[in-house]
């Protein structure tokens, strides 16, 4: 008798000795990169000056906060908590932080000390990508979830940050909201 069935390729308990790198999981044309590269080229000396040098556990970088919550609100995950999760359990979140997992009080301080910084930032992130979209693209959604930039281009979610502003913040979340 046949088995009408597909099985998995592989037992979810087999041992995988050389899996494949994070970077080769996470598509050449997907968002992610493009933000990634945007946020590289800046200068993060301003946002890392207000850290103090204190006793305990060394500080998350600025820069990979700021690049967990934007891609967060890109992909319309406002909470601290629902952030740590995704740091944990998500492959774009892995390649973004280079595996680090963030706490949510940690993502609640940081929202509440640059709440002001972090604004400006993504305002200037969805001016950036409008201007690198309009290069070739024939039309630029910001609300929705797909982004045509020409004939080969074709990258979803990228300019939801301005839409996340206007999106009712979740109840019950207190001061983990985005700080105005």
């Amino acid at each position: 008798m046949v088995n009408k069935w597909a099985t998995p390729p592989q037992d979810r308990r087999q041992r995988i000795l050389f899996g494949a790198s994070l970077d080769e999981q996470i598509a050449v044309d997907d968002p992610i990169r493009l933000l990634d590269e945007i946020l590289s080229g800046l200068d993060w000396r301003e946002w890392e000056c207000l850290y103090s040098d204190g006793a305990g556990r060394p500080p998350v970088q600025p820069r990979l906060m700021a690049r967990a919550t934007l891609y967060g609100m890109m992909n319309r995950i406002r909470s601290s908590r629902d952030l740590q999760t995704a740091t944990r359990m998500r492959v774009d979140f892995h390649w973004l932080l280079g595996c680090m997992s963030i706490g949510h009080s940690t993502f609640a301080r940081f929202r509440n000390r640059f709440g002001g910084r972090l604004e400006a930032l993504r305002k200037d992130l969805n001016r950036e990508a409008r201007e690198v979209m309009q290069a070739g693209s024939k039309r630029v959604a910001v609300d929705s979830g797909l982004v045509v930039g020409g004939p080969r281009v074709q990258m979803r979610r990228l300019l939801r940050l301005s839409a996340c502003q206007e999106m009712p913040a979740p109840q019950g979340q207190g001061p983990h909201r985005l700080a105005r």
